[in-house]
């Protein structure tokens, strides 16, 4: 362009914040020429396209522990990518109770509400964890009996006391 010319393009797109994802959209340029110098020129204006992908969302469960018989924990974990205005959020569940037993596995889940319907224009990760049962404690105490005990044929009488963390 020759200086002093004072031609100016803007730009446009069909795409709005509420396109669809995996939709295909148009660019296209419109020329501006106060001076009246388009005339001079052979434009060529070629529209391009852009094609809007998933976004990544990612959901890591935390894993979690517990005490045979106790109360279960307050599930929790992560929620990555999510676009600002999508309500997006998590909720956590297991599989096990307060009497499943030691040793098991098992797994922490993450539930997806999305009461905006935003869900499909995302790509998710789920990443479950795992709920851990541990023993639970129990403690069995026995007092000292008065020494010396002298042998007597008679029968000692003895006490215990115990402690547990099970409900």
């Amino acid at each position: 362009m020759i200086s002093g010319d004072t031609i100016t393009a803007s730009y446009s797109t069909n795409a709005t914040v509420t396109s669809p994802v995996l939709g295909t959209y148009t660019v296209t340029a419109l020329l501006a020429d106060p001076g009246s110098k388009l005339a001079n020129y052979t434009v060529t204006n070629t529209p391009a396209t852009f094609t809007i992908t998933k976004a990544a969302l990612s959901v890591v469960a935390n894993a979690a522990t517990m005490a045979y018989g106790g109360p279960l924990p307050s599930l929790s974990g992560t929620v990555t990518g999510v676009i600002s205005g999508d309500t997006i959020t998590a909720s956590y569940s297991t599989n096990a109770t307060v009497t499943s037993p030691v040793l098991g596995t098992y797994t922490v889940t993450a539930l997806l509400a999305d009461p905006g319907s935003k869900l499909a224009n995302y790509t998710v990760t789920n990443t479950p964890a795992t709920l851990t049962i541990t023993k639970a404690n129990q403690t069995i105490t026995f007092p000292q009996p008065t020494s010396p005990v002298t042998y007597s044929g008679q029968t000692i009488a003895l006490t215990a006391s115990s402690s547990s963390t099970l409900g």
